[in-house]
């Protein structure tokens, strides 16, 4: 027979975690974040307190940076210039 877990309460610093089993899978605990009485995150697996305070406050995530392909494509048409110092650079 399959244990079924149970829901369990541990507290980490300022932050009470409470596991309890997954909807439809009832050896898999989820594990709700809370800081006071709000609730600040839902995860899966059981976080430290590091993780606790990446949910309460995220880290700064960059903008994204449009890409663009510098490198050649193919093989050269005939009679083409040749290649000039700056193409060489992101050649290599």
């Amino acid at each position: 027979m399959i244990p079924i877990a149970t829901q369990n309460e541990t507290n980490l610093g300022p932050y009470r975690v409470v596991g309890a089993p997954r909807p439809g899978c009832m050896q898999m605990l989820r594990y709700k974040i809370f800081r006071g009485k709000r609730l600040i995150g839902v995860v899966a697996s059981l976080p430290d307190e590091k993780k606790c305070r990446d949910l309460e406050s995220p880290p700064v995530v960059p903008a994204m940076k449009e890409f663009r392909w510098t490198g050649p494509v193919g093989r050269p048409r005939k009679n083409a210039a040749p290649r000039t110092a700056i193409e060489e650079e992101f050649v290599a």
